[in-house]
C-alpha cells in the first residue's frame, strides 16, 4: 500500500530529494521508537510542488490583471489586495487572541467603537503585528507561513489548480494512507474532498492550519471526503502557532469524528517543523497501524 507524504510550505528553494529524505529518516525516527519497521523507499510518494509553487506565486504578483475568474474554492485569477489584508487581519488576530491577553491588551486591540475596520486598514494589521511581535510570538516564520504561500494557493484560481493537478498525480487509484503537513494538509483535504474516485484509507493532518478561520473562508463547504474510507487523525503542538486550533466540532465541524492528538512535543524551534512530527512515536505507530492493519 502506497503512503503518500505531502509537504508544506517553504521548500522551494530546497533540493526534492532532500525534503523526501528529511521526511523519511523523521518517520524511521519515529518508528524506531516503538520497534516498528516499514520499507519506506518502496512505498512511499513523494509529490513535490515547492518550486512550482514559488514560480507560480511570482507570476502572479508579477500580474497586474484585474480579471476576475472564480474557482469552486472561492479563488481569484490575480492578487486582490483587499483580500490579502482582509486574510492577514484574520490570521493574526487568530494567533493574538490565542496567547494569554489580558483585558487591557484586549481593549488596545479592538477598534474604538463605531469604527468600522475595512478590508483595506492596514492600520489595525500593523498594530496586531506589533502585540505579537511585543509578546515575542511574531518572527519571520509565523508572518510568512500565515501570509504569503498559504494566501496566495488559497485566492490565486492557476496556482490553486496547478498544484492540485501535480499534487493529486502522485496519488494511486488504489487504497493508500495519506499524509499532509502544514499547507500540504490543506492542498490534500481540497484534493480527498473534490476526488471522490481514490481511496484513501486514513487521512492523517500535522501541524495543520485546517481549523483557523482565515483558512476556513476558502475551502467550504466543509465536509467529510467521500474517498476517504477510514478514519482521520490530526496531530499537533499546542504551541504550534500554525496549527492554532483541533479539528473538533467547534473549529471544524464536518460530518465525522476526527482524532485529534494535542500533546506532540514538537522539538523544531518554530514547534511546527515536520520532523518534529513525524519523529513523535505516536504519530509514527499510527502511520503504521493505518499502513499494515
Amino acid at each position: 500500500m502506497k503512503l503518500v507524504l505531502i509537504h508544506g510550505r517553504a521548500q522551494g528553494d530546497r533540493i526534492e530529494e532532500d525534503v523526501r529524505r528529511e521526511w523519511i529518516d523523521s518517520l524511521n525516527a519515529g518508528l524506531d521508537k516503538s520497534g516498528y519497521h516499514l520499507n519506506l523507499e518502496e512505498i512511499v510518494a513523494f509529490p513535490f510542488y515547492g518550486k512550482q509553487l514559488d514560480e507560480y506565486i511570482g507570476k502572479a504578483e508579477a500580474s497586474k490583471s484585474d480579471e476576475l475568474n472564480p474557482v469552486r474554492s472561492g479563488a481569484h485569477s490575480f492578487v486582490n489586495e483587499a483580500e490579502q489584508i482582509a486574510y492577514y487581519e484574520s490570521a493574526l488576530s487568530e494567533i493574538a487572541y490565542k496567547t494569554d491577553i489580558n483585558i487591557a491588551d484586549r481593549a488596545e486591540l479592538n477598534a474604538p467603537q463605531g469604527q468600522k475596520r475595512g478590508p483595506l486598514n492596514w492600520e489595525f494589521v500593523q498594530k496586531l503585528m506589533v502585540y505579537l511581535d511585543k509578546k515575542k510570538i511574531l518572527n519571520n516564520f509565523v508572518l510568512k507561513t500565515i501570509t504569503e504561500d498559504v494566501f496566495m494557493y488559497l485566492n490565486v484560481s492557476f496556482i490553486h489548480k496547478e498544484i492540485n493537478k501535480l499534487v493529486k498525480s502522485a496519488i494511486p487509484k488504489e487504497p493508500c494512507v495519506i499524509v499532509g503537513h502544514s499547507l500540504g494538509s490543506i492542498i490534500s483535504y481540497l484534493i480527498l474532498k473534490n476526488s471522490p474516485e481514490l481511496q484513501v484509507k486514513e487521512f492523517i493532518t500535522l501541524g495543520s492550519p485546517l481549523g483557523t478561520e482565515a483558512v476556513k473562508k476558502y475551502i467550504q463547504p466543509l465536509i467529510k471526503p467521500t474517498c476517504l474510507l477510514g478514519n482521520w487523525y490530526n496531530a499537533y503542538d499546542e504551541r504550534d502557532f500554525v496549527a492554532l486550533n483541533p479539528l473538533d466540532r467547534t473549529h471544524f465541524n464536518i460530518n465525522m469524528t476526527i482524532e485529534n492528538k494535542n500533546n506532540v512535543n514538537n522539538s523544531t524551534d518554530n514547534k511546527h517543523g515536520i520532523s518534529g512530527y513525524l519523529s513523535d512515536a505516536e504519530v509514527a505507530q499510527r502511520i503504521y497501524q493505518a499502513l499494515v492493519h
